[in-house]
């Protein structure tokens, strides 16, 4: 069957309002306010407007381009940095050639020196210290945890095989008049519910969350996220309440506000207080505009977002006013694009990104499209993300088509017999942000980030033939049905089981209960699955929204795509389970 391709933003406005270009009169004509799908259309940039001096950054672009590729003889390379030196101001490439090392160094040891606290850390830790971490564990001595990392904890809890060495332990901390540290609590916790659904242990675990949270200030989450859940789970609202509250006060560190707000409402719904939920949906929608748990709130209708979707134009700044020492930096990026030199511009695009969300709005669109021209569609989506929280009015259909953007559709759409292509587009936006060459830390490559032993199960293949796009897309796809399939049509437990694994997702079905679907998602232990899940989810309903018509209006032959779509995979013909989408939650 023959697709037509897909224009992402050909979706055009009104034309008066397609051609907008607004100048602020004489004084702004160099940094106008133009409609987005005008820069995108055309290509447009800053340089447009900079009259003489474009030429002239082109040229200085063409110099920086041949020092940074090693095109030049030493004796003029020396001449430029010694050229930059002496007049600093006039080329704005200088200080990215005179201190790109230092600059390096201190980006390579600021990364060295961030923690990561996730219950996954992969933080190294001598065999022997965990050894003795394990022997205070045994003697349930919790005097000698101060201290102790969490991450350094969960291995040594690795040597426990049984619950018994848990609840002395447990039995310990939980008894002592002073707290113990929150680091031990919580990881006693997470221990205590690999023992699920034993109810022994689920108490367990509740009271050493609860000591936790007892014992702790704001800035520990953790404990609290699930302390809160499984008060859900075993039906105390009420109890689970002041829990949540303090989880969405938690402004400073906020990594489970959008969820406990999810949660304050469904309690408040389950006891019928219709003011206190439409309180707390108000506020989700209105932090958390795109969120998948505003969604579920909202149950997919479209409502005031539903605007977002109509054709509006955000506009774009060139330059900034609020923070003109970016400026520079960005005419740099857009004389090295001009000559097609993406890698560089990459790198001094990333230069601004700390300091960027202190610059206006539509100057953020506009380095959003050109992290896109880069290459970076991650750090694109990041920015985009921070843009929309700061002002949910920049929400347009033009800018929801940067942030999912819709490529290799023609590849995706050969495989559509057997799982959804938008659905597929999701997830590669999740797993590669559409970046063909993508390698992961962990050694997955390609567009939907495969693993070459999980590649070579299906099919003998090359890594360079993984990077290509079709066979990428291709196994890819091969895959992620295999799981649809092991689950039974549940698209959600097959998102988990190609991040995690599915023998991960086996044991979380027998811990947790799953007769509450978004309890279940929201209950798995690990943080980076969680989020996959729902920012997928999340995903492919706007895929679905934003595209779902005009490819049903291009192929009428073809039956449209959403979750009631079939699978046609083996013998499987069960429409794909989908929260947002199904009658079980």
């Amino acid at each position: 069957m023959r697709f037509l391709p897909l224009i992402i933003f050909s979706l055009t406005a009104p034309a008066a309002l397609a051609s907008t270009i607004m100048p602020e009169g004489p004084a702004h004509v160099s940094n106008p306010l133009v409609g987005l799908s005008v820069a995108i259309k055309k290509g447009s940039s800053g340089l447009d407007f900079e009259g003489e001096g474009a030429a002239e950054f082109r040229k200085q672009a063409l110099e920086f381009i041949k020092i940074r590729k090693s095109q030049l003889s030493t004796k003029e390379r020396f001449a430029a940095v010694t050229n930059c030196f002496a007049r600093t101001e006039e080329n704005i490439f200088c200080s990215f050639m005179i201190d790109r090392k230092t600059r390096k160094k201190d980006l390579e040891a600021i990364l060295a020196a961030t923690p990561k606290l996730e219950e996954d850390d992969d933080t190294p830790v001598a065999t022997q210290d965990v050894f003795k971490i394990s022997e205070y564990l045994s003697q349930a001595d919790i005097s000698k945890f101060k201290g102790v990392k969490e991450a350094h904890l969960h291995k040594a809890m690795r040597l426990f095989p049984n619950g018994e060495l848990l609840q002395g332990i447990s039995d310990a901390a939980l008894s002592s008049k002073e707290c113990a540290s929150p680091e031990l609590l919580t990881v006693l916790g997470q221990k205590a519910e690999e023992f699920f659904p034993e109810p022994r242990f689920k108490k367990l675990a509740i009271d050493l969350y609860s000591r936790a949270d007892e014992c702790s200030d704001m800035t520990h989450e953790k404990a609290r996220y699930r302390l809160s859940l499984l008060l859900i789970d075993d039906g105390q609202c009420k109890r689970a309440d002041p829990v949540l509250m303090k989880l969405s006060e938690n402004t400073e560190k906020g990594d489970f506000i959008s969820r406990s707000l999810f949660w304050r409402a469904q309690c408040a719904k389950t006891s019928g207080n219709k003011l206190l939920f439409a309180s707390i949906k108000g506020r989700l929608l209105k932090e958390y505009p795109l969120s998948y748990h505003g969604l579920l709130l909202t149950r997919g209708q479209k409502g005031a977002l539903g605007r977002s979707l109509d054709v509006r134009e955000p506009l774009i700044r060139f330059r900034s006013k609020s923070k003109p020492e970016f400026n520079n930096v960005i005419r740099a990026v857009e004389a090295l694009q001009s000559l097609r030199a993406n890698d560089l511009a990459f790198e001094l695009l990333d230069s601004i990104n700390d300091q960027l969300d202190q610059s206006e709005v539509p100057f953020r669109l506009y380095v959003a499209l050109l992290m896109g021209r880069a290459g970076n569609t991650i750090q694109q989506f990041k920015v985009l993300s921070g843009v929309f929280k700061d002002q949910p009015s920049s929400i347009t259909r033009r800018a929801l088509e940067l942030f999912y953007p819709l490529k290799r559709l023609d590849v995706l759409q050969s495989h559509a017999s057997k799982v959804d292509p938008f659905l597929m587009a999701a997830l590669i936006r999740q797993e590669s942000g559409f970046n063909e060459h993508a390698r992961s830390r962990v050694g997955a490559l390609g567009l939907m980030q495969l693993m070459p032993a999980t590649a070579r199960r299906m099919e003998r293949v090359s890594l360079r033939e993984l990077l290509d796009a079709k066979t990428n897309i291709r196994l890819g796809v091969r895959y992620y049905v295999s799981l649809v399939n092991r689950f039974d049509g549940d698209a959600e437990l097959a998102l988990a089981g190609y991040n995690a694994g599915p023998e991960k997702v086996d044991e979380w079905k027998r811990r947790y209960t799953t007769s509450n679907r978004m309890l279940f998602f929201d209950l798995i232990p690990f943080k980076e699955t969680r989020d996959y899940v729902a920012l997928i989810a999340r995903n492919y309903y706007w895929y679905l929204n934003l595209y779902g018509d005009w490819v049903a209006a291009q192929e009428k032959q073809h039956p449209p795509y959403g979750p009631s779509r079939k699978l046609a995979s083996g013998t499987s013909k069960k429409p794909l389970v989908f929260t947002l989408f199904s009658p079980l939650y």
